[in-house]
């Protein structure tokens, strides 16, 4: 029997037409060399009873004790793989049944390079099917503590269980909502890792429809604030500060770090906060309210802009950090200008 390369995890809980769909899918690839792992938050309508039909060695279900909810269901389903890697899915995402075999192709060649933390990207136009980063700053740059969709998170397994800690990313709000990019802050700190390209995720197919569920996730929540708010941007930007800190990065890479963060996130509340607020799918899933007056969005951008500029700006001077300073008042400028081109 072939080694099996890559275990497909997926978090589920009670909503097993969407599950079965995606399993008979991957399934449907004739290989040997991957299983699916299917963790269950102890749901209550039958999807485990009912998935158990599915008559397949590769396939491999378990149930939670009790419901720890959707995070921490993240990192149990991760923690039941058993492949080499480990490549976790949203039960309502979708993976290319069609490119499955081309990614354990992709996945047995950066396991002989030493790739213990890989991304998928869903650029097709990449002419390299994958592109390796060095540990340390060149890995941390792209990969630590950057915010990202879970689907398509993919980690060496023996890696994966090398961090004893890891459940305490995911039960305790003071790591913020992404627990995943913790975990691949500290692997891209010690290994290799890896961009993955070709639309493998699939991302813009969704097996549940946007328009009429409102996100679980975010019902359950006691803070209520979504990502696309800005007092999110910049509680997540100072979890990451405070979590590399104590990694013990030099000063000069953590602040290149956060720089690169900051703009990203300063991009998504000031130039995309438009498309996210005109998005009928967001109006119902993340129950936003949505505006169409155009003076209305761009003031509210603008507000969003100066808000995540002031706070990073008192940071800079209390922790005398002159030069960052300088760094985030351009970067904050150049993008504030895009909203009048």
């Amino acid at each position: 029997m072939s080694k099996i390369v890559v275990s497909f995890c997926i978090s589920s809980y009670k909503r097993y037409e969407i599950l079965k769909e995606l399993v008979i899918e991957l399934l449907s690839v004739d290989s040997d060399k991957f299983n699916v792992i299917i963790n269950d938050d102890c749901s209550e309508d039958g999807t485990i009873e009912k998935i158990s039909q599915i008559k397949d060695e590769r396939l491999k279900i378990y149930v939670n004790e009790k419901n720890v909810g959707g995070p921490m269901n993240i990192c149990k389903t991760l923690d039941r793989g058993n492949g080499q890697y480990i490549f976790y899915i949203n039960e309502r995402d979708n993976v290319d049944s069609t490119k499955v075999e081309k990614l354990i192709s992709i996945l047995e060649q950066i396991e002989e390079k030493n790739v213990m933390f890989a991304l998928c990207n869903d650029d097709v136009n990449s002419p390299k099917d994958y592109l390796i980063y060095e540990p340390g700053e060149e890995a941390m740059m792209e990969f630590a503590c950057r915010i990202v969709h879970p689907t398509g998170v993919i980690y060496n397994r023996s890696v994966w269980h090398e961090i004893s800690k890891r459940y305490l990313f995911f039960e305790k709000e003071c790591y913020g909502d992404y627990g995943l990019t913790l975990v691949s802050a500290m692997i891209a700190q010690r290994y290799h890792s890896a961009w993955i390209y070709g639309d493998i995720c699939e991302k813009k197919r969704k097996r549940i429809n946007f328009y009429k569920e409102k996100s679980r996730y975010y019902i359950k929540k006691k803070d209520q604030r979504i990502w696309y708010f800005p007092e999110v941007q910049w509680r997540e930007l100072m979890i990451s500060y405070r979590f590399m800190k104590n990694l013990n990065i030099k000063e000069e890479c953590l602040e290149k770090i956060l720089r690169y963060r900051y703009k990203e996130y300063l991009y998504r509340i000031v130039v995309q906060y438009k498309d996210i607020l005109s998005d009928p799918e967001n109006t119902v899933h993340y129950d936003i309210n949505p505006h169409q007056h155009y003076f209305l969005i761009k003031l509210k951008s603008i507000k969003n802009g100066i808000f995540l500029w002031t706070r990073m700006n008192k940071f800079c001077s209390c922790y005398d950090k002159k030069m960052l300073q300088k760094e985030i008042y351009a970067d904050t400028r150049c993008i504030l200008q895009n909203l009048f081109v």
